[in-house]
């Protein structure tokens, strides 16, 4: 009876530290939930895509990704690639301003794919790798813009902000562009002036 008393003690103990460690193995490998974008950053409410998000924030949002001053580029983001296996002339070489050549064409993109990878040669022949977090640099997912609030139409639904990936030379700048209805115009003569377009720096780096 002593050795049956035993044992069955003995077994006790054995699944007790199975069964500890099966519960530590778990808490272990628990996957914590998916960020739902959705979910207002501290301080607003529910999305709504108007200017009542104030100060405006995002969810989603266009891409595009471009190349300058580069013997070859490669930009991969969101399942899609980017950018030119020849070389690419300056951006002061177009002529343009900056702004007009630049464009974010590809989405609407849920917040946050993985970082963007970039690869590519610059005009001495070096050889160069990037990997762009767009997670951290709008770790906050608010709008970078200049137009002002009171100038904003109520009601109106303003499009996905962009995010444009543009590297030049050696170094990556991204961009966040914007579109938003006014509620008068800027210029009384021009009926098409009720809108703001803007583009803004919001990360630089050189490699």
């Amino acid at each position: 009876m002593r050795r049956c008393h035993h044992r069955r003690a003995g077994l006790a103990a054995f699944l007790a530290t199975v069964l500890t460690g099966a519960t530590l193995l778990q808490g272990c490998n628990a996957v914590e939930p998916e960020f739902d974008p959705m979910t207002p950053p501290p301080g607003h409410g529910p999305f709504t895509g108007t200017v009542a998000d104030w100060p405006l924030w995002f969810a989603w949002h266009q891409f595009g990704g471009y190349c300058f001053d580069t013997q070859r580029c490669e930009i991969r983001y969101a399942n899609d690639w980017h950018g030119s296996d020849r070389p690419q002339a300056s951006v002061e070489s177009h002529g343009h301003p900056l702004e007009k050549m630049l464009r974010a064409g590809n989405g609407p993109i849920r917040n946050f794919p993985p970082p963007a990878e970039v690869t590519w040669v610059s005009l001495d022949g070096t050889s160069l790798t990037a990997s762009v977090d767009m997670a951290e640099i709008f770790a906050d997912r608010m709008v970078r813009h200049t137009a002002k609030r009171e100038d904003i139409l109520e009601d109106s639904f303003i499009p996905y902000p962009g995010i444009i990936l543009v590297v030049d030379g050696r170094t990556i700048n991204v961009y966040m562009s914007t579109w938003m209805a006014l509620k008068e115009l800027k210029n009384p003569d021009n009926p098409h002036s009720d809108q703001y377009s803007g583009m803004v720096l919001v990360d630089s780096k050189t490699y």
